[in-house]
């Protein structure tokens, strides 16, 4: 008897009117701050402060400190009381299918948009004119690799993924016969040849960063911009140092390390995402406003070649992105040179909700304002 008390309750407040308005008032006051702290920080920092976490933060003098229920959490309770007070307050009769359906198209596209936000990827690819590459690159995470010749015709790769990447700690895999600790991890730096410094800042004994010195940088939270990361990592074989080696994103090449006469090579690089076909950069044009540097327009000719070989030639550029693969690549920049791209790949699996979800509630309110016309027409006849 009790805990059908209990039962009526909860059911009772998750379906009510003014929970349904808490919510919709503490929704526009979390996307009200998070749009004026995305003005100094990007729209990806602000949406995982204010919509990627359980609570929101902030920053005190004296530590973290809660402030706020996070939106994705405050999204999904909406989502909770639409469907328990649909089943529980509405009476499903021909007269309100359309309220039903318009309600219905609604729930869709908020499970829609907490789809996409859990399970969408965004990456991107940087292609030279004429280059063929096959994956997209994350902007802001990165990943520690270690490669070596597996065979003649396939190479190994271990990768350690960027939430390891933490001061103080040490990578070990199976497959590796060594292990790496981190010694310095700088999330941005800028890195200097042959500076004239004290002996305070810790140098590389290996590799290419012998002559090379890490000075710490603020780190940029802006989303056209890419911090340059750097980590002083110690290599260590049957609990004997081998050397430090200092690994960054702005290192072109791999740095080798060599155990059991076997070679690795060493490298820091933003985190990729593979895909199941190649594109090409065939051409690269770009159009300015008359007397500025400002761009009016720019594409990308491109010919992607999918698993089987078969080519498929398009143009991307602006409001005309190429869907291919499962992934649509937008024409999001270029370089400085004029001879390279910049391509937004967006891996979305619900990308079909709101198409779905804005059909439904469009044919639920022509059906309800049909319905009532049609009343009003008897009432006056």
């Amino acid at each position: 008897m009790m805990g059908q008390r209990w039962l009526q309750l909860i059911v009772r407040f998750f379906s009510s009117l003014q929970l349904t308005v808490v919510l919709l008032i503490s929704l526009g006051v979390v996307v009200f701050f998070m749009t004026m702290y995305q003005v100094e920080t990007g729209i990806y920092v602000a949406n995982q402060r204010y919509f990627g976490e359980w609570l929101i933060w902030w920053e005190s003098p004296i530590g973290r400190l809660p402030v706020f229920v996070g939106g994705g959490v405050l999204g999904g309770l909406l989502v909770i009381n639409l469907m328990v007070a649909h089943f529980t307050r509405f009476k499903w009769t021909r007269k309100k299918i359309g309220l039903w359906l318009t309600h219905i198209g609604l729930l869709i596209l908020l499970i829609g948009s907490g789809i996409t936000a859990i399970l969408s990827i965004e990456s991107q690819m940087m292609i030279q004119e004429g280059q063929t590459i096959s994956y997209s690159e994350h902007l802001r995470t990165m990943e520690l690799g270690v490669e070596t010749d597996h065979s003649p015709t396939m190479n190994r790769l271990v990768s350690f993924p960027n939430a390891r990447l933490v001061q103080g700690s040490t990578l070990t895999q199976s497959s590796l016969p060594f292990s790496i600790q981190l010694y310095r991890v700088y999330p941005n730096s800028r890195i200097e040849l042959n500076a004239a410094v004290g002996e305070s800042l810790p140098k590389a004994t290996q590799g290419l960063g012998k002559p090379m010195t890490v000075f710490p940088m603020p780190v940029i939270l802006r989303d056209d911009y890419r911090n340059q990361m750097a980590i002083m990592a110690d290599v260590y074989h049957r609990g004997r140092m081998m050397g430090r080696w200092l690994l960054s994103n702005g290192l072109d090449a791999p740095q080798s390390v060599t155990v059991n006469g076997v070679s690795y090579r060493l490298f820091l690089r933003a985190k990729r995402e593979y895909h199941p076909y190649q594109v090409r950069l065939d051409r690269f044009t770009q159009e300015y406003y008359p007397d500025t540097t400002i761009p009016k327009h720019f594409a990308s000719a491109v010919t992607v070649t999918d698993e089987s070989g078969q080519s498929h030639p398009a143009t991307i550029y602006m409001n005309h992105p190429l869907r291919f693969g499962g992934n649509t690549h937008y024409q999001a920049s270029f370089g400085q040179d004029g001879t390279s791209t910049v391509l937004q790949v967006v891996s979305n699996p619900g990308w079909w909700v709101p198409y779905v979800s804005t059909l439904i509630m469009t044919v639920g309110l022509f059906i309800h304002f049909g319905m009532s016309l049609i009343q009003a027409r008897k009432g006056r006849g």
